[in-house]
This record gives structure tokens, sequence and C-alpha cells, in this order.
């Protein structure tokens, strides 16, 4: 209960760019825009909470494993693991293509931290779908912890992303 009333105030405080909702469970959750939120791996304690009162109802997930507690609580997962070897050497484009067109209202975007599968895609997103800059989208890429060293990320968001 203490978790819901966090979040809850934190959404009545919320305004554009990626906003921090709590510090509670949910590691590195923050909101990308009205009804979509990024985070890092949410325990299966977090998800009644991330559905009932974020209004969570897609799941997409970046990182490998299954999110039981999403579906335990009617959340639609779209698995679209970026692999560490990917991370390396470049995800396809057939990865990308299939995470940016499933956010929409009401999903969260998340991988094991939320910085560095999650940024590229949340960065990718904001170019495609908010108009953001692309030096504007790196900036807050940086500043929700993407790493460079983890090339292939780095490599598509400089040479592939318009």
């Amino acid at each position: 209960m203490k978790h819901k009333i966090c979040i809850l105030l934190a959404i009545a405080s919320i305004c554009t760019g990626c906003s921090t909702v709590s510090p509670g469970p949910v590691p590195n959750l923050k909101v990308v825009s009205p009804g979509v939120f990024r985070s890092g791996q949410p325990p299966v304690s977090a998800w009644p909470g991330l559905h009932d009162v974020l209004g969570i109802t897609r799941d997409l997930k970046l990182n490998n494993g299954v999110d039981w507690g999403a579906s335990q609580s009617d959340v639609c997962a779209v698995y679209d693991p970026i692999s560490f070897w990917r991370q390396m050497i470049g995800p396809t484009d057939k990865q990308i293509q299939l995470a940016v067109t499933s956010i929409g209202p009401g999903t969260l975007i998340h991988c094991t931290h939320g910085q560095d599968r999650t940024g590229l895609i949340v960065g990718i997103y904001r170019r495609e779908f908010q108009g953001w800059s692309k030096e504007a989208a790196y900036a807050e890429m940086k500043a929700n912890g993407f790493h460079w060293e983890l090339v292939g990320l780095w490599w598509y968001w400089h040479f592939k992303v318009k």
C-alpha cells in the first residue's frame, strides 16, 4: 500500500520529459510521456501496482526471462530481448522496429537496469514519434545511464538512427 501511495503522489507531479516516479521497488521507474514508462526489471511484487495504479497494460521486455508478475496482473508482455551479444555488435533492425512500434499508452519499457537497451529504445521513440532532436534524445539517454561501452547499442544510435 505504501508503494501505491508513493506512485500515486508521484503521478500527480508528472511533467514533460523523463520524471522519476518512485524510488520504490521498481528500479529507475520514470515517466517517458503520459501513460508510457521506463524502468529496470520490476520485481514480481510490483506488477499489481504497475497495473492498478499506473495503468500499465503492456510490458515491453528487452532483457531475457519471463515476467511472471506481469502475466499474473493481466499485463500483455511483448518479449523482445536484446542479448548481451547484440548489445556488443548491434541489435537488428527487426528488434528495434518491434520494440518501438510496441510502445503506446499503458506501456512499460524495461530491461535489467533501465539504462542501455531501454535508453536506446526510448531515444528512438523520442526521435521517431515525438520529434525530439537527436542531440536532445541522446542527452536524455546519457542522463539516464546509457553506457557507450556497449558499443553495439552506441553504434546503432550513432549510425542507424537518423
